[in-house]
């Protein structure tokens, strides 16, 4: 389809954005959605921001990675029509996709994001890859020569910060401060002990997941981190990684939409 591809990845903390033309990323950006009263102020500012930038072509299709509420859903389906013309089309689950085949006993229930991810990463390490999203929540998925095996799920680092502080009198840290702490060893003070023991926590899991991947099937998978903290644990992680954060809104191409 020729004009400018819009993608986006909806998520509960962020609206991701790309512009497409050609298979080129021509633009790109996010809003935190916590900093709009609701989902149609976010996507106004998104139109504002799409207004100012020169594509040479019109956009021509809108697709999108969501796991917000079937309100925010029917929200964004609505600014696509009303603002481009166009049916959004959104990213589904399924059994098997771009040679995957899904790992969950009830493949719905695996998140989008993260079938997404899984398809994209199979693309770049086909024989075996290790998925960690770092957002809200951290998971991990594990993928055997196309086959899913399952993975991990647990809070993200932000949850599990505000989890801290929110029943310790005495533990205030922000969540901006995570991303400082990863050059030390030891925190002196409060906040570093929190901003590098988090990051630690789940870098901790990826290598003892990894390990265990290793030892059943004789083979090192390609760990690829992905999501809005990936930096982070990738300060506190040992041994080869890639870290691509577009890996979502890279899966969208090869996803089936609806």
């Amino acid at each position: 389809m020729s004009g400018v591809v819009l993608e986006l990845d909806l998520g509960n903390t962020r609206l991701k954005w790309r512009g497409l033309l050609g298979g080129a990323v021509q633009a790109s950006g996010f809003f935190v959605r916590q900093d709009f009263l609701d989902l149609p102020g976010c996507l106004s500012a998104l139109s504002l921001e799409l207004r100012g930038l020169r594509w040479g072509s019109e956009i021509s299709q809108v697709r999108v990675a969501s796991v917000a509420s079937v309100a925010a859903d029917e929200a964004l389906a609505l600014w696509g029509q009303s603002e481009f013309g166009l049916c959004v089309g959104f990213a589904q689950v399924s059994r098997e996709c771009a040679g995957v085949v899904n790992g969950y006993d009830d493949c719905e229930r695996l998140g989008v994001d993260r079938w997404l991810a899984i398809i994209a990463a199979q693309q770049l390490a086909p024989e075996g890859v290790c998925v960690v999203d770092c957002g809200s929540a951290v998971t991990l998925d594990f993928v055997l020569a196309g086959r899913h095996l399952g993975g991990y799920i647990v809070p993200g680092l932000r949850l599990m910060n505000a989890a801290l502080f929110g029943n310790t009198d005495g533990v205030k840290v922000t969540a901006e401060s995570l991303a400082g702490g990863s050059g030390l060893l030891l925190g002196h003070n409060t906040v570093e002990a929190v901003s590098i023991g988090l990051p630690m926590m789940v870098a901790s899991l990826v290598t003892e997941a990894v390990q265990r991947f290793e030892q059943e099937h004789r083979l090192v998978p390609k760990v690829i981190l992905t999501g809005g903290d990936s930096p982070v644990v990738a300060g506190f992680l040992g041994g080869a990684f890639m870290c691509l954060p577009d890996l979502v809104l890279d899966g969208l191409v090869l996803a089936e939409l609806s």
